[in-house]
């Protein structure tokens, strides 16, 4: 197979489409401007597509000879934070910011559709720019539509700057968790703030339980696999000499077992059913499944990292230095098409690990054509292993 890599040309276009879509992001299924952007930008390729999940765009590279059919995924959701990045192509939009490298996973689609229409010679290659990552909804969206029903495997990858640009994190296993939401309600007896043995207070009930909660992950589950119980938001009560009559809070749960994230549910039913009596409260608790865990399993992550190491060589290669516990819904798409998912460093030289969501973080555009070129040999690996029935 021979070297798949960008032209001066091909980068300046689409760097000037990446601070286009960084000016101007758009938070879940409200993405219009960037894909208005990405259809036009396929449309001056020749590269057909065609519309799905309300704002989402699967593109079509067809080599015109019958073969396998995969597919490659970048996500094109922003988030509401104020950026603080100091970019010269900084957000323009108040409260919203790409925080999280979703316009550099847009634009590494975009050049992957450049390098495959020219270089993919069997079968086809689907490029999705999907909407609503950031609230784990947009990859059902794109599966509902009935655009990926053909694909054999699929692929994606995410910017992370705790590596440097040209490092690229392939790793069999585990390499995102599982993420799932709880809502707790107390249910007390309001009473005197100077008589409190009158009423029963869900507050102190509240506070208990959180603390306790968090002997989930430190005596619950074993210490070699990772969890996180995390409340998010707590509210209640309505004045400071009041037993309050309720609170409620809710809360994220991360795991990277499907054996630990079912234990996880049951026992924080029962520490909070314990809390009734011992309060002389009533609870109410809701458990909201969301995505699983992404697993990289064989053959699929060896066919990744034989594209890497063809584009960028052995030492480009790392892998995780803990377990990542955030979620991706790309795992919605592994649960019916087989696949793996990669992390590409995109930290420059002499830059700092600017945490993603936060207000400062950015992306170099140094990193648009790695993870372009790198994301094509993956496509173009997997086609040529299905075709020989690796």
């Amino acid at each position: 197979m021979t070297q798949v890599t960008l032209t001066d040309n091909d980068v300046h276009k689409l760097t000037a489409m990446r601070e286009a879509i960084h000016r101007h992001p758009e938070v879940a299924f409200h993405e219009y401007r960037t894909s208005e952007l990405v259809q036009s930008f396929l449309a001056r390729e020749g590269i057909p597509f065609q519309v799905v999940a309300t704002t989402g765009v699967v593109a079509t590279i067809a080599s015109g000879i019958p073969g396998p059919v995969v597919a490659l995924r970048g996500d094109m959701d922003a988030l509401p934070i104020q950026e603080a990045s100091g970019l010269a192509f900084s957000s323009e939009v108040p409260g919203v910011m790409h925080a999280c490298g979703h316009d550099v996973h847009t634009t590494w689609m975009l050049g992957a559709a450049i390098l495959l229409k020219r270089h993919l010679s069997v079968g086809c290659v689907k490029l999705i720019f999907q909407p609503a990552e950031e609230i784990i909804q947009g990859a059902a969206a794109v599966l509902q539509s009935g655009a990926l029903q053909d694909v054999q495997a699929i692929f994606g990858g995410h910017v992370d700057r705790n590596f440097p640009i040209g490092a690229v994190v392939v790793q069999q296993g585990p390499i995102s968790a599982a993420s799932d939401r709880f809502v707790v309600k107390v249910v007390g007896q309001e009473a005197h703030g100077a008589r409190p043995h009158q009423g029963a207070d869900p507050i102190v009930a509240a506070a208990h339980l959180i603390t306790v909660m968090q002997s989930i992950s430190s005596r619950f589950t074993d210490p070699a696999d990772p969890v996180v119980v995390t409340v998010g938001t707590i509210a209640g009560g309505t004045a400071p000499n009041v037993i309050a009559s309720e609170v409620c809070f809710k809360g994220t749960v991360r795991s990277l077992r499907s054996e630990t994230r079912r234990a996880i549910q049951v026992r924080l039913g029962e520490l909070i059913g314990g809390i009734d009596q011992a309060f002389r409260v009533r609870t109410e608790f809701e458990w909201m499944p969301g995505v699983p865990s992404i697993e990289n399993r064989e053959p699929y992550i060896d066919w990744v990292r034989e594209a890497v190491l063809r584009r960028l060589g052995p030492e480009a290669i790392v892998q995780l230095p803990t377990a990542n516990m955030a979620a991706e819904d790309f795992a919605v798409y592994l649960q019916s098409i087989p696949g793996a998912f990669i992390r590409v460093g995109v930290c420059e030289p002499g830059g700092d690990p600017v945490p993603a969501h936060s207000p400062q973080f950015y992306v170099d555009h140094l990193a648009i054509p790695v993870g372009a070129e790198v994301l094509s040999h993956v496509a173009l690996t997997a086609v040529s292993r299905i075709l020989a029935g690796c």
